[in-house]
Order: structure tokens, then C-alpha cells, then sequence
């Protein structure tokens, strides 16, 4: 399956300064703003809405006349996060049967995500399962590799140990980072161990970046200063002495940046609802 945005859903969304994103609507109401729109330093123009797997690519340096062109499809690269598959190596892309439609899982894995999302956010978010790999499938994206996944979790029912398997995108390099949800959002930048807690974050108003673990690598650092957020919020489990000594050291480091509010929860952040989670960091 793929999908493509025309020329016009885009190409008038971008910002006008080189490295900057938009994040805009896909569809009209709240929670569907999952559109991000870049225009890189050469000018070229990338977008992609997490809402329903759908990318665009206008190159500004080869076709100059693209944006008074009322058809310009020729100006566009399909991507998304499903392959074509065919001859040859296929790209790297989350399982060709995975469903986006909660509604239709099959009762365990929905039943455990509808413990954190209700049945429209489940719907609306960027997870899918697969009924071939029986498991909930955790997209990890970054703007810059608009036509590619960087990585995916996977989490199976029945459930099993370990609880995730992480499948990283090997024609990019290994220390690649991925994207906070959403991108220019907010100046306030929440960080947590799983995919949900920041996707929850997120969706209460603020930016998420899920560690996938409790580790913050050094090229997921650096990644994260160019956003130059205003703040910092560190909400990992406090649940053992790993953890507590990671908090400190996030603390330590990005205290350095912006101010820092370090959470000492008892649970993960996914659990709590979204005005928990705004009295929390407010």
C-alpha cells in the first residue's frame, strides 16, 4: 500500500525558513494534526502525515516551476511506511499486513492498548497490528528519511519475554535518531521509556520522545538541541536503581540546555490521563 499527498496539500504548508517544520492537519478536528512539513536546506520540500501513511517530496532545484504548476504528480515520491514489495530487495517497512484500524484487532492487543488510548486515539495514532507477526507494531520516523522507517517495536500476543523486539532499519546507520511526536509542537519536551507514554505526552499539549529503553544515546542528544526546546521533562519509571541513575544523568545533561523537571513516578506515564499527565509537568 502506498499513498501520496498532491502537490497543493503540501507544498502551501511549508515554512518559509530552510529546516523548519510545520505540523498541520490532515483532516479537520482535534487530535489529527499529524502532518509534518519540512523544507530542508536546499530547499527541497518533505512532508509526511502520521494520521494515514501518506508522504510527499517536491524538489525545488529540479523543478522550478512546480509550485504554480496546478499538476505536479510527477514532482512527488510515494513512500510509506507499508513497502511495494516486487523484484528485488524490498525497503525496509512495518509487515505488509498490519492493520491500523483498532476496531478490528483482535481482542488481547486491544484490550491492553485500550488500557492508555481510548478507540479513537488507537485509530488515529500511527500503531498498527499484525496478525502475522501477532503483535502490536511501534513506528520510530525521522523527517530527515522521509521515504523510509528508521525502526519499529514490535510487542506479541500472547505476550512474551522480552516484552519488545526492536527492528532497526540496517540501510541507515545504527546510532540514526528518531523524532519526538510532534515535531514543533511545543517548546516543552517530555521524555519517557515507552512508545504510548509519549504518544500520550503528546497528545496533552506537549512534545514526546519515547527512549525505547532508559538509555538516551548521544546522536538522539545532539538530535534533540536542534530543536532547541524551552524545557525539559524526565518521565521514567522510578521504579529501580537503573532508572534513578539514568534520571540524574538526563537531568544533569539536559539541565544544561533549558530548565528540567525530573518526575518521580511510580508508574509509567502511559497510565495516567491526559490531565493527569498536564497537572504533572505543569
Amino acid at each position: 500500500m502506498t499513498n501520496k499527498l498532491s502537490h497543493d496539500e503540501f507544498v502551501s504548508c511549508a515554512p518559509e525558513q530552510p529546516g523548519s517544520v510545520h505540523v498541520h492537519h490532515c483532516k479537520q478536528g482535534p487530535g489529527k494534526n499529524k502532518m509534518y512539513v519540512t523544507r530542508l536546506d536546499n530547499g527541497n520540500i518533505i512532508a509526511f502525515c502520521h494520521h494515514c501513511n501518506s508522504s510527499g517530496f517536491y524538489g525545488i532545484r529540479n523543478n522550478a516551476n512546480a509550485a504554480n504548476s496546478t499538476d505536479a504528480s510527477s514532482h512527488i515520491r510515494v513512500s510509506s511506511f507499508q513497502g511495494k514489495g516486487g523484484s528485488g530487495s524490498a525497503p525496509f517497512s512495518i509487515p505488509s499486513n498490519a492493520e491500523g484500524r483498532a476496531i478490528v484487532w483482535p481482542k488481547e492487543p486491544l484490550d491492553w492498548a485500550r488500557q492508555y488510548l481510548t478507540l479513537d486515539q488507537l485509530s488515529d495514532s500511527p500503531l498498527t497490528y499484525s496478525a502475522r507477526e501477532q503483535a502490536l507494531i511501534f513506528p520510530m520516523v525521522n523527517a530527515d528519511y522521509p521515504h523510509t522507517l528508521v525502526g519499529f517495536q514490535l510487542r506479541k500476543f500472547p505476550e512474551s519475554e522480552p516484552k519488545y523486539l526492536t527492528n532497526r532499519n540496517n540501510s541507515l546507520a545504527l546510532d540514526t535518531p528518531i523524532d519526538p511526536f510532534y515535531t514543533a509542537l511545543s517548546k516543552t519536551l517530555v521524555i519517557t521509556e515507552d512508545w504510548i507514554s509519549a504518544y500520550k505526552a503528546a497528545l496533552a499539549g506537549y512534545e514526546g520522545l519515547p527512549l525505547m529503553g532508559a538509555n538516551l544515546r548521544e546522536s538522539q542528544f545532539v538530535h534533540l538541541l536542534k530543536f532547541k526546546y524551552e524545557r525539559y521533562v524526565i518521565a521514567l519509571d522510578n521504579d529501580n536503581p537503573l532508572i534513578r541513575r539514568q534520571q540524574r544523568t538526563l537531568d544533569t545533561r539536559l539541565s544544561g540546555y533549558a530548565p528540567t523537571l525530573l518526575l518521580k513516578l511510580t508508574k509509567d506515564l502511559k497510565e495516567y490521563s491526559l490531565d493527569d499527565i498536564k497537572d504533572l509537568i505543569e
